[in-house]
């Protein structure tokens, strides 16, 4: 009904539709390709563990704990750290995690500056700093699928020669991640 919806408003787009769930084998390339760049690592930690972290560490420092740009709190770095050994194991013993960007490593790997092309209204162009430190280690690949937003949408747009993408100013700061990627793959 989407498409209908669409081709209602007399929209057109590229056929066959990209389906996500229909690469998640591309996906995983990407991640293996991080990972051999030792530029992720595998997180055990839930939500609300991560929330009961912050929260104690807030309750301890008086202070508020830094959050991303959508408000949410930055991830702890709770198994950044972890023995390796320790890793393995709980990945051999089936534990749910996620992959999560070593944001650090990675901005040292990544070629600097990076920027993007925002289009103004009137055509104008401005170049815009990117700054995915803000975002902490973000999530790349999640517990149930081989992916996140950020890295599908990467190599996604990348597949099928995306040059502009258009978003709301309330979506706009996701671009720093985004370009990182970009630059970490060695993408257009």
């Amino acid at each position: 009904s989407i498409l209908a919806d669409l081709a209602w408003l007399g929209l057109d787009w590229e056929r066959p539709v990209r389906r996500q769930s229909e690469h998640f084998a591309t996906y995983r390339a990407g991640l293996k390709r991080l990972q051999a760049k030792g530029l992720v690592y595998p997180c055990f930690c839930s939500r609300s563990e991560i929330a009961a972290a912050v929260a104690e560490q807030e309750a301890e420092s008086g202070a508020a704990w830094p959050r991303d740009p959508d408000g949410a709190p930055l991830y702890p770095g709770t198994c950044r750290g972890l023995p390796a050994a320790a890793l393995a194991r709980r990945i051999a013993a089936g534990e749910a995690h996620t992959w999560r960007l070593d944001t650090a490593p990675a901005l040292e790997q990544a070629s600097q500056p990076l920027a993007y092309t925002r289009f103004v209204l009137g055509g104008a162009e401005e170049a815009v700093a990117a700054h995915p430190e803000r975002w902490g280690d973000v999530v790349v690949a999640r517990k149930e699928v081989p992916t996140s937003y950020h890295l599908s949408v990467v190599l996604d747009d990348a597949e099928q020669g995306v040059t502009h993408v258009v978003r709301g100013r309330d979506l706009e700061a996701a671009t720093d991640v985004q370009v990182l990627l970009q630059r970490l793959f060695a993408l257009p």
